[in-house]
């Protein structure tokens, strides 16, 4: 029976999307069969949880257990066929490594695209650069959520690596379906749209400026925006905040179309394969996007984007497509491209 182990140690706390992740995965690991697959995140704080490690997050607990990390791994690597380390972008232990089986890397970007959003980015852009990038050479493949990031970690290594493909996925045992919603009231489409923290890449200014100009469109914004207060006197975008699971519920039987990223092009992404899109379609809520999913085919009709705009004509056009079909049609469609049992599985077998 093939054994695998999915690792990484986190300098910080990480966000809600990386933990649902997580959840998602150690769930579908136990319908798995003719592999064992254990996780273990090692992050700052107090989750409690079998599949993480806590440890403390002042600076110096965060140095020790790093390293303490590393020789555990070390050890660890004896029992497994293959370890997957998450790449950590800027980990200046890496050199501790010293398994006894084979070892991939998962990217989940463009690790160098996102330097400039990093405080001190040119020391740590130095330690990817000479240091972390020493597991990818020292690698037998690299895995991507998409092709294409595979593809430009794969070029790190400066040698012919295999490249594999492991996207986001679902539970749908966790992600419940939102209630129906066929009404349009005052003439307006609702549109969602949730992000724990706002990123630069979501592209939350080209959806607004979206709506402002077409009045027909109403945004619910679930999430942290620090620059909502420009918007906050239009009635037409409201600002939600922080919500959980049963609230975003109660706010998603409102919304007709919920929305993905618009501006990838920042992190010179062409295609993507978020979470969020994810949870939108296991809800019922057909999806209009900025980016190609790299999993979703072009012909599946709950899914549909404009290359990094907000095109509000052509949202309009796809939700005439849309607004008759039930959220539990849109839900079991979806599975098949969205679950992460699924996903799981069909990268085993490529492995």
């Amino acid at each position: 029976m093939l054994k695998i182990l999915h690792v990484f140690f986190a300098t910080s706390k990480v966000s809600s999307g990386v933990f649902n992740q997580l959840l998602f995965e150690a769930n579908a690991t136990k319908k798995l069969k003719n592999c064992t697959w254990d996780t273990c995140y090692w992050i700052p704080g107090h989750y409690s949880k079998p599949y993480i490690k806590d440890v403390r997050d002042d600076f110096f607990s965060i140095i020790i257990n790093n390293i303490k990390f590393y020789f555990w791994l070390n050890k660890a690597s004896r029992h497994y066929d293959y370890i997957i380390i998450r790449y950590p972008t800027y980990d200046p232990f890496v050199f501790l490594l010293n398994l006894k089986c084979k070892h991939l890397t998962i990217h989940h970007t463009k690790e160098s695209n996102e330097h400039k959003y990093y405080r001190y980015s040119v020391i740590k852009k130095l330690v990817e650069k000479f240091i972390s990038r020493k597991l990818i050479k020292k690698s037998c493949g690299v895995i991507g959520v998409t092709s294409e990031i595979a593809a430009t970690a794969a070029i790190k290594s400066e040698k012919n690596l295999t490249t594999y493909i492991l996207p986001n996925g679902i539970d749908y045992d966790i992600v419940k379906v939102s209630r129906e919603i066929n009404i349009v009231q005052n003439g307006l489409i609702n549109l969602l749209f949730i992000a724990s923290s706002i990123s630069s890449w979501h592209g939350l200014d080209r959806i607004i400026q979206g709506v402002l100009d077409d009045p027909r469109l109403k945004l619910f914004v679930i999430g942290e925006y620090s620059s909502e207060d420009n918007y906050l006197k239009n009635e037409r975008i409201v600002f939600l905040g922080y919500k959980d699971k049963d609230e975003i519920n109660d706010i998603a039987k409102q919304c007709h179309i919920a929305l993905g990223c618009f501006a990838f092009d920042r992190i010179n992404l062409s295609e993507a394969v978020t979470l969020k899109v994810r949870e939108y379609l296991a809800m019922g809520i057909p999806v209009y996007s900025g980016a190609k999913d790299a999993v979703i085919p072009n012909d599946f009709p709950y899914y549909s984007y404009t290359l990094h705009k907000f095109d509000a004509q052509l949202l309009f056009n796809f939700y005439s497509t849309v607004k008759d079909v039930s959220r539990i049609e849109v839900r079991n469609t979806s599975e098949q491209y969205i679950s992460k049992y699924r996903v799981m599985k069909k990268f085993i077998t490529d492995l």
